[in-house]
Parts: C-alpha cells; structure tokens; sequence
C-alpha cells in the first residue's frame, strides 16, 4: 500500500507526456514484473528545466515518476546526479519495495535523461 504523498501522486500524477523539446530521454525497465518508465527532460545551463514521463506497471511506479519529475524540474543536475532513492523515500515516509523499486527506476531514467549516467 501507498503512503499518502505517492497515493497522491497516482491520484493525481503530474508532468505525464511527451516533452516537445526535450534534450533527452531515459528509460529504465525491471524485467521481472515488467515495469516500464521513460523520462524526457529538458536541461538548460546545468538545470532540468523540464520533465515528462510515461510509466506502465504498478501504481508505486507511476506515482513514483510523477514524484520525481514534480520534485527535481527546475533543480540543478548536480542535485540530481547525488539523490539517493533511499533518501527520497525516508523524506516521504514510504517504506515499501514496491516504492523502492519504482522510485529507483524513476531516478535512473531520469539521470540517463540528463545525461548522467
């Protein structure tokens, strides 16, 4: 079961969708349940100044993409490129492996999509 700030976010997803100008994009997948999140973002001066997504697999991940596509635009790649997924989550008080596992996937496509990784 989801904690009620990514139950919101499933609710309620936002930054879903293609962006028009994106400067890359990222995706991360886990084979074993068949979870999908692609990640476009767009960074300008060392910023993400934009983030899109599309997620198909359980609601910890949909909800786990539009978290981190609300919390990291307008933030700067070096925050990105530090974030931990364990950290994310202790700040939200999520403690499933289903969060876990989404919220891992979410963060990678989205560093692949800045160029980070």
């Amino acid at each position: 079961m989801l904690g009620p700030v990514l139950r919101e976010h499933f609710k309620n997803p936002r930054g879903v969708g293609r962006l028009a100008r994106a400067s890359g994009s990222g995706s991360a997948e886990n084979a074993g349940c068949g979870d999908v999140v692609t990640i476009e973002a767009q960074v300008v001066a060392g910023s993400c100044t934009a983030i899109g997504f599309l997620a198909q697999g359980c609601q910890a991940t949909v909800a786990s993409a539009s978290y981190i596509s609300e919390r990291f635009r307008g933030r700067p790649l070096t925050e990105i490129a530090a974030a931990d997924p364990d950290h994310i989550l202790v700040e939200i008080e999520e403690s499933s492996a289903a969060a876990r596992h989404g919220m891992a996937m979410a963060l990678r496509a989205l560093r692949t999509a800045c160029g980070l990784n």
